[in-house]
């Protein structure tokens, strides 16, 4: 049964596949939150911006998120990378808390973008 569906999936070609971006950022605030209240506040943010079919095309996802440094890794499609840096200038606070949302960096691989977040010393 599994050889039947092998043979009538075929894998996409690398040029027809989404090419995904992974961007660092770093919350600035007093305060430290939880992964949810800021997926939902870069959630909203970029749909208040680029409405349904820009956050549905854009495919946005939290990969990782560490509390105690305030900085994680978004996936997001290639297209809409400076969409959502865009995004971040309007979010102002999250929980009633000031924040600013920096990005730090903009990698290809989730890879590389695991070492940049290792990496970069908590200021």
């Amino acid at each position: 049964m599994s050889e039947i569906k092998r043979r009538l999936i075929k894998p996409l070609l690398p040029s027809l596949r989404e090419r995904n971006r992974y961007i660092v950022f770093e919350i600035l605030s007093e305060k430290k939150f939880d992964s949810s209240a800021v997926f939902d506040a870069i959630h909203r943010s970029f749909y208040d911006l680029f409405g349904q079919f820009g956050l549905a095309g854009a495919g946005l996802a939290l990969i990782n998120w560490n509390k105690a440094k305030s900085k994680g890794i978004l996936r997001i499609s290639h297209m809409w990378k400076d969409a959502l840096k865009a995004s971040f200038l309007f979010i102002r606070s999250i929980n009633n808390s000031d924040v600013l949302i920096k990005s730090i960096a903009t990698s290809s691989t989730i890879k590389k973008a695991k070492s940049i977040l290792a990496k970069k010393p908590n200021q």
